[in-house]
């Protein structure tokens, strides 16, 4: 909206949520998750940016009310099971984009919006096989008017990618918390003494496991598992 683009932009989600996003003037008009349908009448373009799982289970309830020609995207951490659930859900002449904005911060709601948040964010975008190149270049200007930086990744490659930079980080910031908790209920000095380098590296531990990380963990498994390995060795 600040960025001037052009568009009616309709929020799907909560009552609470959507009142909020209007106060903030995010959006124009709010539906219902029942009311998906009618919120997609007339769409150009569908932004899932829901936890991994509820994207999953979207895609198919958003490709039986999809009309020939729109565009779906989404914001999810891991790439490989949502870009094989849309090609399985989404029918002829109804165009996937998987992709991933490198930005956010621990914080969550729409309460949190930062009309900054893309400014000179690498932001991820698996390209889809088969597309229009003009309608794909139209997202592309998108991105890229919202001050992102377009990176074009596979969703293998992109999840082997982020399991290093992104999903091992927060495990080690989790777990560092959980060890000095535990430290200082025994000897009480640890989290008073704890100062700058501690905060820097734990700053996403307040991060919420659920549902976030679960679904993060749950559909990236194998490279994260590849990532410990390593970084334990």
């Amino acid at each position: 909206k600040r960025s001037g683009y052009p568009a009616t932009i309709v929020g799907v989600s909560r009552p609470t949520t959507l009142a909020t996003a209007c106060d903030l003037g995010a959006i124009d008009a709010g539906w219902d998750y029942a009311d998906l349908p009618a919120a997609l009448a007339g769409c150009d373009l569908a932004v899932l940016c829901t936890p991994i799982r509820r994207i999953v289970e979207l895609l198919p309830a958003v490709g039986r009310c999809a009309s020939p020609g729109l565009v779906v995207t989404d914001v999810g951490s891991t790439k490989r099971r949502i870009c094989a659930q849309a090609a399985a859900a989404l029918g002829a002449g109804v165009y996937f984009i998987g992709g991933h904005p490198m930005a956010g911060s621990e914080k969550a709601g729409v309460g949190a919006a930062d009309p900054f948040l893309f400014q000179n964010a690498i932001y991820i975008v698996v390209p889809p096989e088969a597309i229009p190149s003009a309608t794909y270049s139209r997202f592309l200007a998108l991105l890229q008017q919202l001050g992102a930086r377009v990176l074009e990744l596979s969703a293998q490659t992109h999840d082997q990618v982020v399991a290093a930079i992104s999903h091992l980080p927060q495990l080690i910031a989790t777990s560092l918390v959980r060890m000095v908790g535990e430290l200082d209920a025994e000897q009480p000095c640890f989290l008073p003494l704890a100062a700058g380098g501690f905060r820097d590296l734990t700053r996403i531990a307040s991060s919420p496991f659920a549902p976030v990380w679960e679904d993060i963990c749950a559909t990236n498994c194998d490279e994260l598992t590849r990532m410990l390995d390593r970084y334990a060795s």
